[in-house]
């Protein structure tokens, strides 16, 4: 029969990664602002939208390997939602940031698939693309822009697959839940019957929350070859 030493994992040394996926940005709250004149606040909504990520990492041993990503996300607006009055928009929603994850694999006995889970801490960026929210009732168009940037947290759960035949090679597949930390503030500027802007400031975004679904591929360069125990030869 074939020894434990198949198993391709857990991953000791250097390796890299690379994911892509789709991104559920939740509803973002926007309260009513006396200063621009704004009537009704409301959540913003957005569609699903892309996401892509790229790690370096290191396989401690004994399950525990550390990584530093980079993640890119963005979603475009689709209503603005809860307000006094019917809302049409459009723009984006883009976010970007480092994060410094620790993860823990798990041998469930199959040296086919290994489940893993983790968190992770770092800054993401949030930039504004044109956002625009326009309500007919009150004539006014509410532009949001700008880029702020906040800490943010993330969980993270996910399977890896090693490929047949090619040692070190994973096929990957991640949820996260990731949050920034604090409100975020864009720049914002209220204009009345398609005219210029009358008012200027600041609008607050609170509960910046993303969930993602990846699908990727991880290399370990220190994962030796599977080997045969001494007992037997394989089925």
């Amino acid at each position: 029969a074939a020894g434990h030493g198949a198993k391709a994992q857990p991953i000791e040394g250097l390796y890299v990664s690379s994911e892509a996926g789709v991104n559920l940005l939740m509803n973002q709250p926007m309260p009513p602002n006396p200063a621009l004149g704004v009537v009704g606040g409301g959540n913003l909504q957005y569609n699903a939208g892309t996401a892509f990520t790229g790690a370096v990492g290191y396989g401690l041993g004994h399950g525990w390997r550390v990584e530093i990503e980079g993640d890119e996300m963005e979603n475009t607006l689709s209503a603005r939602a809860g307000a006094l009055y019917p809302s049409s928009v459009k723009g984006a929603t883009q976010t970007y940031g480092m994060m410094a994850n620790a993860l823990f694999d798990l041998d469930i006995g199959s040296r086919y698939v290994f489940p893993y889970f983790g968190f992770g801490i770092g800054y993401q960026w949030t930039v504004f693309h044109n956002l625009r929210v326009s309500t007919p009732a009150t004539g006014t168009t509410l532009g949001l822009g700008g880029e702020g940037s906040n800490p943010a947290g993330q969980g993270i759960v996910g399977l890896s697959f090693p490929v047949p035949g090619l040692v070190g090679l994973s096929i990957t597949t991640e949820y996260r839940f990731l949050g920034i930390i604090g409100p975020e503030s864009a720049s914002a500027t209220l204009s009345r019957g398609g005219t210029g802007p009358h008012a200027s400031g600041y609008q607050e975004l609170s509960d910046t929350l993303n969930q993602t679904f990846l699908l990727g591929i991880r290399y370990a360069f220190s994962v030796k070859p599977p080997t045969l125990g001494t007992s037997g030869s394989a089925p």
